[in-house]
């Protein structure tokens, strides 16, 4: 029998007494390491000692340490710890401190996993193989480390060189990249080594030669007029004294010198005080484009530019201003085309201020990014004693910038000329009190510390646009105005209340209530009782019906929702029928919206309350007792249509103004119309007691994203979350994720022609009978489908006073068709694509019956469209547009089908426009890439003519023998494909009748005649 004893030193003694010493160290398992990464180290220690099997497991029990070894004793309770091996005590510790990842999440974090900026390419690929370990990739490691490495490199030259190489590896790529990265490190070095000015003046312009003698750009020093001048400075002759390399003092452009400065036109560089020699000073200059004030309604790509240096000798430009009736300390910046405030200064100052939206984007001179918070429209005066008989105050912009430090204020290009400073004249700058004056004052002691500024004319001050300044204020004036509406918790709806009708010979459903995890249970009683504070719930001591609760934890916060699993009362319940709005009801009232309002209504079914007899329906059972709902509750089926009808009544009347169940939209041509109805529909929502959560609420914008699209004056664009979504979205490795991908396509399949037709190759791998292989066919497709919605992202909003153009063509495979508005100058804009695959029948289709067909496709979309306006049919099919003409008769040897399509067509207001194909290249497009078969209703055409007797030739025989006919199986192959302009003689008299031939069951009808090959 062996003994093994241990000691505190980590070594141990076998057999009889003879102790023997452990080479290395194993400290204690940490919860937080990894415990692969323990084992595999213990694994080497047992190796290096070279510990016997049988004494693993106790010297792993020793060394993991005591809460760990705690941990395993609960996990395999009620067994002890010692009747363990070592192989079960790792197994256990593996399943519970590394237990087994999803794949997918692990793949997840792989792809989107990118070189961070001061992260070295070696560290970046350690970094994916670490990742990667645990995504399963199996074979197809070496690719994907490659591609990750391409796609995540953050510098652009290095991703640059991959792209270009063939045959590229994985282990290739490491190598160019870190060479690569090396080589401009070195290269940086050389630089910074080489480079001894210590002046942080940030500049955007080249870098010239300039002239030895005076310092000019235009010119060399042979031919400067000032080569025989004296310098002031050092009294050699061949120079100016503002070059002179032996000056340590500064040296002020402002003032002359002595005839030494050259006369003319001036650098714009003499402006600024420049200092030489071995005590330089540290210019901070900022560079900033774009610099328009107030609200822009677009996008501006500006650069903030603040240089700060250490042990500077000049101190910044400092000026005390009135924001909002507070002394506000700032820094004057003139390189800046905008105001900026850090965000926790502008929340201590202003904690009730409103920000609105800004489209104004900053970066540092290192390109960086700097994140704006929002834009206040403030009102700005310099103190009295600073005013210089100016008007008092004005309206001025202000951007926040978002920052949790303390970060001085900066006054851009746009306040110094609102306010009518002019830093021409700066004398000095190293007080932090700024006097004005109208007229410059001599320098002498008493003011070499402060500084002067000339008066501008007050009318070169820049005005801003009224309407996009007042916003922020307008946005302060309805929350005083309708306080009710923006008030925080649960509103009220006045004169309306939820009635829940039940089935007939309903049997009441008890459900007992689901346990709650311990620490969920104070955290769920605190929510009910917040409810009940509310007077959400109502607490009951019995009751007939009872429903479960879920408890859903609210994203980014510590906070639940808890809603009822009322599928057993949706089953008993009666449906409310009132249709909520389609795509169509909601845009078609913004049309001509050039500002936009959404209000977002808060806890919307919350607000409405429940009738007396339909409480008991809606009993909740938790583990502190019973409640029902006092209002309507979220889960319930008919939830959305009852609430839909009463936002329909409240908002009754208002123009310009839609409705989702809890998201109201308001639209106008201007702002004072958009202001005018915001104001009506506040109105209406504090007179019924509504109320709206006023974080989600967007006022007086540009550009809105409402129900998954963002509208603006053009009309409708896909959100660029989802496009995003699209052109990263990786390839479908099976039916289930290419579903998905198609679902998040077709959500706008509105703004993609012929989406049908394009996606045909992929829905051809959804067939139940069709292996799920990606050819090159569906790769070509997957991949050009990311880039659609780029090139086809602007629909025009329907409008009523402009012309109305349907436009159809067809293919061999599917229809399309596009409705657009045209304007008085023919330029047409789209409203709604639409197209649909062929059936196998349809496909049989005459080439003159599928035009026909696309035309019936875009009637029965469009109807609501179409119906009860006059419009403009567009076809390439001559014959057609004349067999279709209002005008003109129906000719009676017509395709039976086409003549029952021409009578549905008569009930409609419309002329035929007959373009050439490329002309309408939209709809051709969509009809040659249709989407699949939508899932509208087709109503069935059933022709019955007689009771026939079945004669001896049926149409298997007569189709059989067409095709083997010389003559007329060239004419069933011109009749289905389309016929030429000219034909030879002996197909001349089909060819006059071409307009009049149909293929039905692969025989060749002459209207309703068929025809009998020979």
């Amino acid at each position: 029998m062996k003994i093994i004893n241990y000691d505190s030193t980590n070594r141990y003694v076998l057999g009889l007494g003879l102790k023997m010493s452990f080479l290395g160290n194993i400290k204690e398992f940490d919860e937080s390491d990894d415990i692969e990464l323990y084992l595999e180290r213990l694994h080497q220690y047992f190796k290096a000692n070279s510990v016997k099997d049988d004494a693993k497991a106790p010297i792993l029990l020793t060394l993991i340490g005591p809460k760990p070894y705690g941990v395993l004793r609960n996990l395999v309770s009620p067994k002890t710890v010692d009747s363990l091996d070592f192989d079960t005590i790792v197994k256990e510790l593996k399943s519970h401190y590394a237990p087994k990842k999803l794949v997918i999440s692990e793949r997840f974090k792989f792809y989107k996993r990118d070189q961070l900026p001061s992260e070295s390419i070696s560290n970046y690929v350690v970094e994916l193989k670490q990742l990667a370990s645990q995504c399963n990739f199996n074979s197809f490691l070496e690719e994907a480390l490659r591609d990750r490495l391409v796609c995540g490199v953050n510098n652009e030259a290095i991703q640059r060189k991959l792209l270009t190489e063939h045959s590229l590896t994985f282990t290739k790529a490491v190598e160019l990249a870190v060479s690569m990265e090396l080589a401009s490190n070195e290269l940086k070095s050389f630089h910074s080594d080489s480079s001894a000015s210590n002046v942080n003046k940030v500049s955007q312009r080249k870098v010239e030669r300039k002239c030895t003698c005076c310092g000019e750009v235009n010119h060399g020093w042979v031919n400067c007029k000032y080569k025989n001048y004296s310098c002031n400075v050092c009294k050699k002759k061949g120079h100016l004294a503002k070059i002179c390399r032996k000056k340590n003092v500064s040296y002020n452009f402002s003032s002359h010198d002595n005839g030494n400065k050259p006369r003319g036109r001036s650098s714009s560089r003499t402006r600024f005080k420049h200092s030489q020699g071995k005590n330089r000073k540290n210019v901070n200059q900022v560079n900033f484009e774009n610099s328009e004030v107030g609200l822009s309604e677009g996008t501006q790509n500006l650069s903030l530019y603040k240089v700060d240096t250490v042990n500077t000798l000049s101190q910044p430009f400092q000026v005390k201003v009135v924001i909002e009736g507070k002394l506000v300390s700032a820094e004057i910046d003139t390189g800046a085309g905008r105001t900026v405030m850090a965000q926790s200064v502008f929340s201590k100052l202003f904690p009730n201020f409103y920000l609105c939206k800004s489209n104004v984007r900053l970066n540092t001179y290192m390109k960086e990014p700097i994140q704006v918070a929002g834009e206040a429209i403030v009102n700005v005066s310099l103190p009295d004693k600073l005013e210089c008989n100016r008007p008092k105050g004005k309206t001025l912009s202000l951007l926040v910038i978002k920052s949790v430090e303390k970060l001085p204020t900066l006054i851009g290009r746009d306040w110094i000329k609102s306010l009518g400073l002019d830093l021409n004249s700066v004398k000095s700058y190293n007080d932090s009190e700024t006097i004005l004056s109208n007229e410059l004052v001599k320098e002498n002691p008493a003011s070499k510390s402060k500084v002067e500024c000339r008066l501008k004319p007050e009318s070169d001050v820049s005005v801003i646009e009224p309407n996009l300044i007042e916003v922020g204020k307008v946005v302060m004036k309805l929350k005083t105005k309708y306080p009710d509406v923006f008030k925080p918790g649960f509103g009220l709806i006045k004169n309306f209340e939820a009635k829940l009708i039940c089935k007939p010979n309903t049997v009441p459903t008890f459900y007992k209530a689901r346990p709650v995890p311990f620490s969920m249970k104070s955290v769920v009683k605190q929510e009910l009782q917040k409810l009940k504070d509310n007077g959400i719930i109502e607490p009951v001591s019995h009751s007939d019906w009872a429903s479960c609760i879920v408890v859903v934890p609210k994203p980014n916060s510590d906070q639940i929702r808890i809603c009822g699993d009322f599928k057993n009362v949706n089953q008993c319940l009666k449906t409310e029928h009132y249709p909520l709005p389609t795509m169509e009801d909601l845009f078609q009232p913004l049309t001509n919206g050039k500002v936009f309002t959404v209000l977002d209504i808060s806890n919307a079914f919350q607000q409405l309350k429940v009738s007396e007899d339909s409480r008991p329906f809606l009993t909740i059972n938790t583990h502190v007792g019973l409640f029902r709902y006092t209002r309507l509750p979220f889960g319930i089926s008919s939830a959305p249509s009852i609430y839909q009808s009463i936002m329909d009544q409240v908002l009754q009347g208002i123009p310009n103004c839609g409705c989702y169940i809890d998201d109201v939209i308001i639209s106008a041509e201007n702002f004072a119309s958009c202001k005018a109805r915001v104001e009506l529909v506040l109105s209406r929502l504090q007179d019924y007691g509504i109320t709206v959560n006023e974080s989600k609420c967007k006022f007086f914008e540009p550009k809105v994203e409402y129900l998954g699209y963002i509208i603006d004056a053009e009309g409708l664009h896909p959100v660029l979350d989802k496009v995003e979504a699209l052109k990263q979205a990786k390839s479908p490795q099976n039916v289930t994720e290419l579903k998905a991908y198609l679902g998040l396509l077709n959500y706008y399949h509105k703004f993609i022609p012929n989406l049908s037709t394009k996606l045909e190759p992929l829905y051809r791998l959804l067939h139940s009978k069709a292996k799920f292989v990606f050819c090159k066919e569906q790769i070509d497709t997957f991949v050009n489908s990311k880039t659609w919605l780029e090139k086809y992202n602007v629909l025009s909003h329907y409008d009523d006073t402009k012309e109305l153009v349907l436009c159809c063509d067809a293919s061999s495979v599917g229809v399309g068709a596009v409705i657009s508005n045209r304007d008085s100058n023919g330029n047409e804009k789209p409203i709604h694509f639409a197209s649909r695959t062929l059936s196998k029948h349809e496909q049989n289709y005459a080439h003159i019956e599928r035009e026909a067909l696309a035309i019936m496709f875009g009637l029965k979309k469009f109807h609501r469209y179409l119906y009860g306006r006059s419009f403009v049919l567009q076809t390439d099919n001559k014959s057609l547009s004349i067999i279709l003409d209002p005008s003109k008769c129906i000719p009676p040897m017509s395709a039976m089908r086409i003549q029952r399509w021409a009578l549905l067509l008569s009930s409609y207001n419309y002329k035929v426009e007959f373009c050439k194909g490329k002309d309408i290249a939209h709809a051709d497009y969509l009809s040659r890439a249709p989407l699949s078969n939508t899932n509208d209703p087709v109503s069935c055409e059933i022709n019955f003519l007689s009771p026939t007797k079945c004669e001896p030739l049926s149409s298997y025989d007569i189709a059989a023998e067409t095709k083997k006919d010389a003559m007329l199986s060239k004419i069933l192959d011109l009749t289905l494909a389309g016929w030429p302009n000219q034909v030879d003689k002996e197909f001349e008299p089909y060819f006059k009748r071409k307009n009049e031939l149909t293929i039905e069951q692969g025989c060749i009808l002459w209207g309703n005649r068929v025809i009998i090959p020979s």
